[in-house]
């Protein structure tokens, strides 16, 4: 009898810890497999969010002006949930101009396009769906102004990129051209000055940035830590003192990342940054300066273990 509840109290606890836990949170245990949650931590660590809430109502569309800088026009009827029906609910706009936020480089991919690092202003978009976390399909392209101060019929060395396979921008529409538009909807004109693009995919994350330039040299990043730091529980960057370039390194085994491939075009001066959560709230965060090198350049790092609001400092004070 004393077996049978022993068995049953195990059982309730069981069902109590898993139940608690939501498909978006992390279960920390020693032999997880998955890699750690880039979102779960800047949502910890972020100062601000750049997120706009659309409810799409009756099948209608929406148009969303985030404080001059992008300009989003939904067509009506353009979006579907997973069942292929007309979507009716709250979608989730997210702008981000990199680096407005120190926090920012946590949750974009390296900023290397095509291979090279980037110096100049980068917008960053993306559409979620807000309802229970359902995907969205785009049925209507959706059109994606960003607003430039400039002459008409300007040729800019802006490029269109998305994020790929293998987590890093591809270019997929070459020299924009800063344009007058005008945007009807709901009885009311909109004058933009900018360059446009139509998004038909949801759940992907665009960016509109400087074009590639040819000049530069080809560089590694290597980390070294101690061996309980890895891709479960560890994040690893390379940040640019003035926060425009950010490279991720990938872990390529127990207490070892490597940043890609990359062309560094103007002799960076940063910071590699790491942030880890072990589990029970356990976080560490360690940082140290580097001047970026033709071939490989090696790092080592001591971890220190900080609270959520102390690395949060941290990250705002580089």
């Amino acid at each position: 009898m004393q077996a049978m509840k022993s068995i049953y109290t195990i059982f309730l606890i069981s069902v109590v810890l898993f139940s608690s836990c939501t498909k978006d949170e992390i279960l920390f245990i020693p032999d997880q497999e998955q890699e750690i949650s880039q979102s779960y931590l800047h949502n910890l660590l972020s100062v601000s969010q750049s997120n706009i809430l659309v409810t799409i109502e009756d099948n209608k569309g929406s148009f969303v002006n985030n404080n001059g800088d992008f300009l989003v026009h939904i067509p009506a009827n353009s979006l579907q949930d997973e069942q292929n029906r007309p979507f009716v609910g709250q979608i989730k706009l997210q702008f981000a101009k990199l680096g407005n936020d120190k926090s920012d480089f946590i949750v974009t991919p390296s900023q290397l396009f095509e291979g090279q690092t980037r110096q100049s202003d980068t917008y960053t978009f993306k559409i979620t769906s807000k309802e229970n976390g359902d995907l969205i399909k785009v049925t209507k392209p959706i059109e994606l102004y960003l607003a430039i101060q400039g002459p008409t019929n300007n040729t800019l060395d802006l490029n269109l990129y998305e994020i790929n396979a293998n987590n890093m921008w591809e270019v997929i529409e070459k020299d924009l051209n800063v344009q007058s538009f005008e945007v009807s909807y709901d009885e009311t004109t909109y004058k933009i000055e900018g360059v446009k693009t139509t998004i038909s995919t949801a759940e992907q994350t665009f960016s509109f940035a400087p074009k590639s330039i040819t000049t530069g040299n080809q560089s590694i990043l290597s980390l070294q830590m101690d061996s309980k730091f890895n891709a479960t529980n560890t994040l690893a960057y390379f940040r640019s003192n003035d926060g425009s370039a950010v490279i991720q390194l990938k872990s390529i085994y127990k207490g070892s990342f490597i940043s890609p491939t990359f062309t560094d075009t103007q002799n960076l001066e940063g910071q590699i940054i790491t942030i880890s959560d072990i589990g029970n709230k356990n976080y560490y965060f360690g940082s140290v300066p580097v001047s970026v090198s033709t071939g490989n350049t090696e790092v080592k790092i001591d971890m220190q273990s900080l609270t959520i609001q102390e690395i949060k400092a941290a990250i705002q004070a580089l």
